[in-house]
């Protein structure tokens, strides 16, 4: 009975330290070499995944930045994903809480310089209380940009892996509409509406941060938009490729059936034909034979689906 009850407290001590090490991992900074951030952008045109990381430095006016890198995810696209970071323009560093950003108005990056930001400015602030205001920028993909006044209108606390991390809910100054509801900044993440805050916003469509990893470890997601850990750890993962690759669909063109080959039992697929309409709708096994006789001749488009998330879409014919 003792020697239980001594295995039973040796066990729960080294939960407590192993929880009380993962804790003290995490970073609250959002400069950090560490982490990677996950958009999810949403428009007519297509869904989308961009992934932010900050990697090398720079001295400017003696002050010293991080390099903001970006790779790119598109679920139209035939699920194209180009593993391969290149830096998008944007230096940040952070001191006292607050987070500094400044724009390199460069050929390379941008073709129109927008004199209000050439100088940096605070793209975060988190010793805001409640009743401050501060300006948020929005910019399109060209860095012109423009700048909103809005009011801290709460302040409070996330859990993270048991560490509170601030969080500033941030409405608008005008009383007449919100462009941007539900805003919020939180403390080592950054703003629910994506890493840079509403950096691509105004030709993005609808932006949401879906979740964010340091040293490969999921720290956050947004629920409430509809990602899920499952979902977040899937894009950080690095078989991403590997595993998008390996979805097959064949014949093309098909007479009375294809074939879908998905290596994981968590896909779905969904069959549209050219109006649009749904005419399949399967959870997808290892290898999957989908009858289409019935259907009538034409293009379609099979989508596959893991989660809530499309990984892979391809056209074929219909004879």
């Amino acid at each position: 009975m003792k020697k239980t009850i001594k295995h039973f407290l040796l066990l729960v001590a080294l939960a407590v330290v192993a929880v009380t090490n993962l804790s003290a991992q995490i970073n609250k900074n959002i400069v950090d070499t560490t982490k990677v951030w996950y958009e999810e952008r949403l428009s007519c045109a297509d869904i989308s995944t961009t992934c932010f990381k900050l990697q090398g430095d720079t001295i400017i006016d003696g002050k010293t930045y991080m390099k903001v890198y970006v790779s790119y995810y598109n679920a139209y696209t035939y699920a194209n994903y180009d593993s391969t970071y290149s830096f998008n323009g944007v230096l940040l560093r952070e001191d006292s809480n607050r987070v500094y950003c400044r724009i390199l108005y460069e050929p390379s990056y941008c073709y129109y310089e927008d004199d209000r930001f050439k100088d940096e400015f605070v793209l975060y602030d988190f010793n805001l209380n409640e009743g401050d205001s501060v300006f948020i920028y929005e910019f399109d993909r060209e860095f012109t940009g423009s700048r909103e006044l809005r009011i801290v209108n709460k302040v409070d606390t996330i859990s993270v892996n048991g560490i509170n991390f601030k969080q500033i809910e941030l409405e608008s100054a005008n009383k007449i509409g919100d462009n941007y509801p539900g805003l919020k900044w939180i403390e080592g993440i950054g703003s629910t509406y994506g890493f840079l805050s509403l950096f691509y916003y105004i030709d993005a469509g609808n932006t949401n941060l879906a979740c964010c990893t340091q040293d490969g470890n999921l720290i956050y997601s947004n629920i409430s938009y509809g990602s899920s850990n499952r979902e977040c750890l899937f894009y950080a993962s690095d078989n991403l490729i590997e595993f998008v690759n390996n979805i097959t669909i064949y014949p093309n063109p098909a007479n009375n059936y294809i074939t879908v080959k998905c290596n994981t039992r968590d896909c779905k697929l969904l069959l549209y034909d050219g109006f649009g309409r749904i005419v399949r709708n399967i959870v997808l096994n290892d290898t999957n034979v989908i009858e289409i006789e019935n259907l009538t001749s034409g293009v379609y488009t099979a989508v596959i689906l893991r989660g809530n998330m499309i990984i892979k879409t391809e056209k074929f014919v219909k004879l």
